[in-house]
């Protein structure tokens, strides 16, 4: 689902990137007599589709490229264990102790650190536009619900 519309002088697009959301890796830097040198240290195997996904439904979404600050909301979506589900006629029915956040991994930073990367030079030239982020890691309400992320962008 794309939407877009005008806040007063602000711009605000939103979509949703269906796929397994994958976090960026830890930063760390390593410095020597003469350099000091950033790596990214850990990326996943999913990190990088994982970001061309979210990249693909912005492009999709029309989202401009903005070239003042950008405020962001992120809600990730992620399918729930068997067992917060019922049994047998209510294999369907998320249990009532069953939890709406989902509080493991992947760590919330680092998903929001792949999204942000992967809508550079789409939503914004740079990532340091981004002057807001509200951002969140629940689970699907139902087992038909996908996983992905809401993107919210307002600029």
């Amino acid at each position: 689902m794309v939407v877009s519309s005008t806040e007063g002088i602000m711009e605000r697009v939103s979509f949703f990137a269906e796929g397994c959301p994958a976090p960026k890796g830890s930063t760390k830097s390593f410095r020597n007599a003469r350099t000091v040198a950033m790596v990214t240290m850990g990326d996943c195997a999913r990190t990088k589709p994982w970001q061309k996904v979210v990249a693909t439904f912005a492009m999709q979404a029309a989202v401009q490229k903005a070239s003042g600050p950008v405020r962001l909301e992120l809600d990730f979506f992620f399918s729930r264990p068997r067992y917060h589900y019922g049994r047998g006629k209510n294999e369907e029915t998320v249990k009532e102790r069953a939890p709406v956040y989902h509080g493991s991994k992947p760590d919330l930073d680092k998903l929001i650190r792949s999204v942000l990367d992967a809508l550079t030079g789409i939503a914004y030239a740079d990532d340091s536009q981004v002057v807001e982020v509200r951002a969140g890691k629940r689970y699907c309400a139902s087992p038909s619900q996908p996983e992905g992320v809401a993107v919210v962008i307002v600029c």
